[in-house]
């Protein structure tokens, strides 16, 4: 198994008592998130023994936590030895018929002797079954698809990203990768299925089990029909999101594109990213930006197929990606004479702008002026795949050197 990132930041808190909740879409890597930790553990001398997997996808387990903890922990006792320390890893929480009640009871009365690691598909049913009581008795960490340099790893391509000044030689074959990631987006397995075909179908099964499960079961849809044809129109989508526009566009109602969007943006198919303003009757109102969480998802959607020809849309959701992975807050900036900046992150005292120019000259950009003399401590920057090196104006970047 290819190590991912968020492997080092949980194995800082698998010895804490407080429960690990990783949150993540499906296919992402959660479960094999929980092997490397239970190899981890293993590595440590705990005893397979003592450490416990349920998939709650499973009916058998499902029905075994929705008896009770006190049936639970008996069949726990029955499996392991109470003598030491168990390691109980729950995978699809949200199934739970009350997980906060459940979790919160094991933590109360036996977080001494067990151990409390649990994942879900759906940030949405898990925030709305974790009430208040379980404050203070869990950290949560969020799992996503493959970061650019992730991906170059499962592909068993070695390049240093951190290093800056790369040769042409050096940025034109790393061009040619993640022009790849653009395509086929950040699924772990995508990356490692052997030709287009398996990726595409991979991919369709992906969107064929959100529907099937997640939408009716954790959203309580009824039209998945009406639902798709959201899911649709969002992949093509380009600009603010105007739901008035989307609603008049599908028949839809106004409610019913908003919850559909809600619903999407919890089970991490779609981001919706907020407009940075200080002054809000000089900048446009808070409309938001829509964009997908996965790069191949939407390319599939949107074309019904993988397509070899990238266009700025594909690529302004790549960056967007990259950016969302490093745990960025991400904001845009829109003035109502049109001028924008792709991309705000805001971090303490310090601003950091982004705009995304697939293929860029070197021509000085009015927005920058503009954004500069309203806050001028902000450092800006243009991200590019094809940059013009003779004319390099504003320090252009690629986006693996972000």
């Amino acid at each position: 198994m290819i190590k991912r990132k968020l492997l080092n930041q949980l194995l800082k808190y698998i010895d804490l008592k407080e429960i690990i909740v990783i949150h993540g879409a499906r296919q992402v890597g959660k479960t094999t998130l929980m092997k490397m930790l239970i190899e981890h553990l293993e590595e440590k001398k705990i005893t397979l023994e003592n450490i416990i997997y349920f998939d709650l996808e499973n009916q058998k387990y499902l029905d075994l936590c929705n008896a009770g903890v006190d049936e639970f922990m008996k069949y726990i006792d029955f499996k392991t030895n109470v003598k030491n320390k168990r390691y109980i890893f729950i995978d699809e929480i949200q199934y739970l018929d009350n997980p906060s009640s459940f979790l919160k009871q094991i933590y109360d009365h036996y977080s001494n002797t067990c151990k409390l690691i649990v994942s879900g598909s759906s940030s949405f049913e898990i925030k709305r079954k974790f009430k208040d009581s379980m404050a203070g008795r869990f950290f949560e960490f969020e799992l996503f698809g493959l970061d650019f340099e992730e991906f170059l790893e499962f592909k068993n391509i070695k390049y240093n990203l951190l290093q800056k000044g790369n040769s042409f030689t050096i940025n034109e074959e790393l061009k040619k990768w993640f022009k790849e990631f653009i395509i086929y987006g950040g699924y772990p397995r995508v990356a490692l299925l052997p030709n287009e075909e398996s990726k595409e179908k991979y991919i369709q099964n992906i969107l064929g089990t959100y529907l099937r499960k997640d939408i009716r079961e954790i959203g309580n849809v009824r039209d998945v029909n009406r639902f798709n044809k959201i899911l649709k129109i969002l992949s093509v989508h380009n600009g603010l999101l105007n739901i008035n526009e989307i609603a008049s566009t599908l028949g839809i109602s106004r409610p019913t594109i908003k919850d559909s969007i809600a619903l999407l943006e919890n089970t991490y198919i779609i981001k919706t990213v907020r407009p940075f303003y200080t002054n809000i009757r000089s900048e446009l109102s808070k409309m938001p930006k829509i964009y997908f969480e996965d790069n191949g998802l939407r390319n599939i959607l949107r074309f019904g197929e993988f397509v070899n020809v990238i266009d700025g849309l594909m690529f302004e959701n790549a960056i967007f990606s990259i950016l969302r992975k490093k745990g960025n807050e991400l904001k845009f900036w829109r003035t109502k004479s049109g001028q924008e900046i792709d991309f705000i992150i805001a971090k303490k005292d310090k601003i950091f702008g982004y705009e995304v120019k697939q293929t860029y000259s070197g021509k000085n950009l009015s927005a920058f002026k503009s954004f500069t003399e309203k806050y001028p401590k902000s450092n800006l920057k243009v991200l590019s795949l094809n940059i013009n090196e003779t004319t390099i104006n504003n320090n252009p970047l690629f986006p693996w050197e972000i």
